[in-house]
């Protein structure tokens, strides 16, 4: 059972502007500075992640004496085993009905293959490490295990589920990009799921692991198509 948090709104709105100050500031500076957007995007993910992480965790433990186990990063009610099928079989069902519904083509061919063994290389990389653990590790710790736990204990699970996923997805629009807001629904499901995972282990694990598999997943299929 999800306990109540104690950290209060101004707690979330400080949390969270302390967590994208210094990745907003670093857009002009990879712009103008560095003259390389997509240098410019890879450190605004690098210190958002790192950020999203962490803030939550210290101002939990400093504000309020309280463990990484108050944003939901504890063992849970499953099994280690329970955790890691339910999971992946999650995240591998949402991406293929996803598939289905969006007529993504899901063609085994040589450079599928070629590609996943690229990704799953990378993740020895700092790259591959920031995109598909880093970044949905710090984003569950801070949407699920903060910002969701918050606004259960205050407005009850549905509207909580609800009002989470909204903002996770609005975090990852891209407003210079139309094609981004046919996405929205997309980002709303994933966020849902999330938060149902986590409401019903009581731990962030598994959610965490969905995210990460389903990242992977659209990925290797995403540089299939454009090879």
């Amino acid at each position: 059972m999800i306990s109540k948090t104690p950290w209060r709104f101004k707690d979330i709105c400080l949390v969270t502007i302390i967590s994208l100050l210094i990745p907003i500031l670093s857009v002009p500076f990879s712009f103008f500075v560095l003259k390389n957007k997509d240098l410019g995007e890879y450190l605004f993910v690098s210190l958002a992640s790192v950020l999203f992480l962490f803030i939550p965790i210290l101002w939990a433990k400093r504000y309020y004496r309280l463990g990484k186990e108050s944003l939901g990063i504890r063992k849970g009610k499953w099994s280690v085993k329970s955790v890691i099928l339910i999971s992946v079989g999650i995240g591998l069902g949402y991406f293929l009905l996803e598939s289905v519904v969006i007529g993504r083509k899901l063609i085994i061919n040589q450079v599928l293959i070629t590609n996943t063994l690229k990704i799953l290389l990378s993740i020895l990389s700092f790259g591959g490490f920031l995109r598909f653990i880093l970044a949905p590790v710090s984003e569950e710790v801070y949407f699920r295990g903060f910002l969701y736990g918050y606004i259960r204990g205050r407005l009850g699970v549905k509207i909580g589920l609800c009002i989470q996923a909204l903002i996770f997805s609005f975090f990852h629009l891209d407003f210079f990009s139309f094609s981004s807001i046919s996405l929205l629904f997309q980002r709303i499901l994933i966020g849902l799921l999330s938060g149902i995972l986590y409401e019903v282990s009581d731990s962030l694990y598994p959610a965490m692991i969905y995210h990460a598999i389903l990242i992977y997943l659209i990925a290797i299929t995403v540089l299939s198509q454009v090879n």
